[in-house]
Order: structure tokens, then C-alpha cells, then sequence
């Protein structure tokens, strides 16, 4: 086989296992830009060096042959055939991956800014957070989730008047919501009157 296909492709494989644990260990979405490196660099290494190790594997085939004495042409076209097991095998790694970024537990873009934002939050990173769960709401504008996050921001912030503007937000969609009543009428006598 091609030793060195080989090296690269597991160089590929680290780096995605090192990538999703970065993604996990610091929360930040480092996909976009890694996964456009990765794919420039792998292509870049296959596309330039492809051949020439395809040339180095056929040599080395060519010799073992020779060791066994005068290869005839059928035994070169033979040792030299197209191998089912390389195409099955990249096309059952092709599957895999489609499985794999389809197998997200539904999670999309969108959903994953809600639980990085949230560890922005566990590290007191509160306008990293807040950034997210504003972009977030872009999309998603009556999400309550998005909304509670932004409000435990503001309290965190002792930010009253974006505290009462959120609250009334999840009251808009929500009339009835009883934790944001209480909070609201906890919290309007600190802030000027929105």
C-alpha cells in the first residue's frame, strides 16, 4: 500500500480528533477555519504527490515481481489491475463521514452557538456570550433559551435597563411566564422606566 497515503491520512484523522477536543475544551467554534486549512492541505499534498507515489508503489510492486524471476505480461497486468478493496474502502469512508455530520443529534449551526455560549458564560465570559446568543437570535429571535441566557448575562452585569428589555421580550412571546413577571417587577424599580 502507499505508507506514506497512509501517514497523511492518519495526520488527517488526528487533527480531526484534536479539533473536535479543542472545540470541547475551549467552547469556540474552530471548524470553519481548520476544516478549510485541512481541506487545502490534503489536497494540495494528494493533488501534488498523488502520482509519484503511486509511481513509487508500482515500482516497488514491479521489483517484488522481478525477485520472482521474469514477470510475464500477464502477471504485470495483473499485479498492475484496478484493486476493489482501496475504492470500497474510500467509499465506505465517504459514507461514514456523510453519517457522521448528518448524526449530529439534530444539533445544528445555530443550536451549537447556544451551548458555546453558555460555556462563555460558566467562564464568566459574558460578552463573548452575549455576542453568540444576539447572532443567535438573528435566526431565532423568539428563543427562549437565547432570551434567558442574554438575561442571566444582564443580572450578572447589573445591566437593569437591558435586563427589563430582554425580560419584556420573553414576555411578547410568553405573556404568562411567570419567572419573567417576577423578575420584571423585581427588577423595574432599579432601571429607569423602558
Amino acid at each position: 500500500m502507499y505508507r506514506v497515503f497512509w501517514m497523511v491520512m492518519g495526520l488527517v484523522v488526528i487533527s480531526g480528533l484534536a479539533q473536535a477536543a479543542l472545540e470541547e475544551l475551549i467552547g469556540s467554534d474552530v471548524s470553519r477555519l481548520s476544516d478549510a486549512v485541512l481541506g487545502i492541505a490534503v489536497s494540495a499534498t494528494f493533488g501534488t504527490f498523488g502520482t509519484y507515489w503511486y509511481y513509487l508503489h508500482a515500482e516497488r510492486r514491479i521489483r517484488l515481481l522481478e525477485a520472482r524471476g521474469q514477470p510475464s505480461t500477464d502477471d504485470l497486468k495483473r499485479a498492475g489491475g484496478t484493486s476493489w478493496g482501496s475504492p470500497s474502502l474510500g467509499v465506505a469512508m465517504g459514507l461514514l463521514l456523510l453519517i457522521g455530520t448528518a448524526s449530529t443529534n439534530g444539533a445544528t449551526f445555530e443550536d451549537r452557538k447556544l451551548d458555546q455560549a453558555k460555556v462563555l458564560i460558566n467562564a464568566g465570559r459574558y460578552s463573548d456570550a452575549e455576542l453568540l446568543y444576539k447572532d443567535f437570535q438573528r435566526s431565532k429571535p423568539d428563543d427562549p433559551e437565547a432570551h434567558w441566557g442574554l438575561i442571566l448575562i444582564y443580572i450578572q452585569r447589573d445591566d437593569t435597563l437591558a435586563l427589563i428589555q430582554e425580560l419584556r421580550a420573553v414576555l411578547r412571546s410568553d405573556p404568562t411566564n411567570s419567572d419573567a413577571i417576577h423578575l420584571l417587577n423585581q427588577y423595574r424599580h432599579k432601571g429607569p422606566e423602558v
